[in-house]
């Protein structure tokens, strides 16, 4: 994606789109190093690498947490994971045929 963000003219869709591709990757690397802290501290020892089973694993410790708010606040995290994977291709691609609709419409 990133080399097609470059041979691309560099316009301000272009520049948004490769800002929010990298603030995108960022927070999902953050939002997923906080998926296995919170396991390990549960007892799950895996590998550092995402799998689907991480977040599966981690909808089973919010299901078999008896304090709410803990409850909550693991369910929060498994979505914002969601939402951010998400929002890594649905944002930038979404910027870039902006910018190239502005561009054939000039």
């Amino acid at each position: 994606m990133l080399l097609t963000i470059e041979q691309l003219p560099h316009d301000a869709f272009t520049r948004a789109a490769s800002f929010s591709f990298f603030v995108f990757i960022i927070a999902v690397n953050l939002l997923w190093i906080t998926v296995k802290i919170v396991l390990w501290n549960h007892g799950h020892r895996g590998w550092f690498v995402l799998h689907t089973r991480d977040l599966r694993d981690l909808k089973l410790l919010a299901a078999s947490e008896t304090n709410p708010t803990t409850r909550r606040s693991y369910d929060i995290l498994r979505y914002a994971l969601h939402t951010c994977f998400t929002l890594l291709f649905i944002a930038p691609l979404t910027l870039l045929a902006l910018g190239s609709l502005m561009s054939h419409a000039r």
